[in-house]
């Protein structure tokens, strides 16, 4: 069962890499530079940003919910399993800047 709870925040950890990379690398380009790509699509830089905002508070479901587990698993694990302070400090600093994403810069 330890394991598993591993593998699951693992991927999640995963899962959160790979959407913040996507979503800088391949979307906001796209986004911003539609009406190069696709001419007949006009987007003036406005709406660009408007559509990317809708994009970013779409994502922070996910994040919160990482965010959440995160703190969760590194609480629990800290409890139970005894491990070193500096792990509990990391991830709870990731569970912290994954929530202060959320319910700050993006109300």
């Amino acid at each position: 069962m330890k394991k598993f709870g591993l593998g699951v925040y693992l991927l999640l950890l995963g899962i959160l890499g790979g959407s913040l990379i996507t979503l800088g690398m391949m979307v906001a380009p796209i986004v911003f530079k539609a009406p190069s790509i696709l001419p007949e699509f006009n987007l003036t830089l406005f709406e660009s940003g408007k559509l990317m905002s809708q994009i970013i508070v779409r994502f922070n479901f996910l994040l919160g919910a990482i965010g959440f587990v995160v703190l969760l698993y590194e609480i629990i694990s800290f409890i139970y399993s005894k491990r070193s302070f500096v792990y509990l400090i990391l991830g709870v600093a990731i569970g912290a800047l994954c929530l202060l994403f959320v319910f700050y810069y993006t109300p």
